[in-house]
């Protein structure tokens, strides 16, 4: 018999299905995980771009920031320094007294209008304060030394805290005929209020505060932070870090991956001079919510992906293995017909099916040889055929399944002894089986 090797062939095919089956999978699998590497990558790079054109608009916006504060510093002077001029004219043709100065300071918005001596004696004022036991003198000699001694003729004081009255004044001072010092302060109130407003700081704040993508935007120095967004106080010092050194000594633009307040940071950094002087080192973080819910997303694509392909190839399996065991089946099927249909033609009695039409389905060698009548003739004939009318109305009608009988076969007297029983067949219709022994 040819089942084993049947069963091998099977077993064999299925092994090598199985094996191109994972196979296929193992590449669908690995090469999703490589597309999923790759677009990491390319977000990154993308990511690395968009960090270095807001890091380089930041510089720009800064740098005009900067120049913006210088221009408004050299407005706040000349415009001074013109009314300096003006008093200094007045006061040399002997037009000057307290009265004077007052109106001037009034009427040009002029906070304090002073001319001290070479001694630092104040000759003139724009204000008379009542205030008991406060000398007449600059309270620092050393900031107009410059004046007095003829080093200069103008000096920029700038900035400095008010001695009685809180806030800060701006001031200047012009240097007179006998080396006086004619000097001039305003209330520095609104000019702090712009420069906070238009300034450094302001300016990243603004910028974090527009974008919840930016995690913190700061400038930082070898010593501390310059300016920073909203309530960042902290941040990694400059020279322990290898990373921040690297780009404070070598001016290169570099990003990397950190934590930042439980948070995973995009940090970019740049450093940031002005007029040809270091500044400081601007630091942007940028928020990796968006990398990650892309990353999500493509992992539910990857796990979607997977899903499928393990459902098509466990159909396409069943389907592959229900095809190759029905092709099993048909071939043992054919192998059990062949074998029943060899002993049915190789028994002594004769062997006859009819269905349930009377038409015979199966007639054997041993019928032939009784009935002298070959099997290819029988087509299309009943089983009443071979009989009489009145031996067949004895066969149908007798309800003992073995009868024997004597009839005429090819005009010669037959004792025939003759089994009948039914069965069903695969569309549920009855089917005779005779089996007929010739007695003679």
């Amino acid at each position: 018999m040819k089942t084993e090797p049947i069963k091998q062939t099977f077993f064999q095919r299925s092994r090598n299905i199985i094996l191109i089956f994972f196979s296929l999978a193992f590449l669908m699998i690995s090469n999703a995980l490589f597309e999923f590497h790759q677009s990491k990558q390319d977000l990154f790079q993308l990511m690395r771009e968009q960090a270095l054109s807001l890091i380089r608009s930041l510089a720009v916006a800064s740098h005009n920031s900067l120049l913006a504060n210088e221009y408004l510093e050299k407005l706040s002077d000349s415009r001074l320094f013109n009314n300096a001029n003006l008093i200094k004219n007045l006061y040399e043709n002997g037009q000057i007294d307290n009265e004077v100065l007052s109106r001037i300071s009034k009427e040009n918005d002029i906070f304090r209008i002073h001319i001290f001596r070479p001694d630092g004696k104040r000759v003139f004022s724009s204000h008379q304060a009542n205030r008991p036991g406060v000398a007449e003198t600059f309270p620092n000699r050393t900031v107009l030394s410059p004046i007095f001694k003829g080093a200069t003729d103008t000096l920029v004081i700038g900035l400095r805290p008010a001695r009685y009255l809180g806030g800060y004044r701006y001031a200047i001072a012009l240097a007179g005929k006998n080396r006086e010092a004619i000097v001039l302060s305003v209330d520095a109130g609104r000019i702090l209020e712009f420069k906070r407003n238009i300034g450094f700081g302001a300016l990243l704040r603004n910028v974090a505060a527009e974008n919840p993508n930016i995690i913190y935007v700061a400038l930082q120095d070898t010593l501390n932070i310059l300016a920073a967004s909203g309530n960042i106080r902290v941040l990694e010092a400059i020279a322990p870090s290898d990373y921040l050194s690297k780009s404070w000594n070598d001016s290169l633009f570099q990003t990397r991956t950190i934590s930042f307040d439980s948070l995973d940071v995009y940090e970019a950094t740049q450093l940031f001079t002005f007029r040809g002087t270091t500044v400081g080192l601007l630091r942007v973080g940028l928020s990796m919510k968006p990398i990650e819910e892309i990353n999500t997303r493509i992992y539910r694509r990857m796990i979607t992906l997977t899903l499928v392909l393990i459902i098509i190839g466990s159909f396409l399996l069943i389907f592959i293995f229900t095809r190759q065991r029905l092709t099993f089946l048909k071939k043992q099927y054919g192998i059990v017909e062949t074998y029943s249909g060899n002993i049915i033609n190789n028994v002594s009695d004769a062997i006859i099916v009819s269905d349930p039409n009377g038409g015979m389905r199966i007639f054997n060698r041993a019928a032939e040889n009784l009935f002298e009548i070959k099997r290819k003739e029988i087509t299309g004939q009943s089983f009443s055929d071979l009989f009489s009318r009145s031996d067949l109305n004895k066969i149908n009608s007798s309800g003992d399944p073995f009868i024997e009988l004597r009839c005429l076969i090819k005009k010669r007297m037959k004792h025939l002894f003759v089994s009948k029983s039914t069965f069903k067949d695969s569309d549920n219709e009855d089917n005779v089986i005779f089996v007929i022994r010739d007695l003679t």
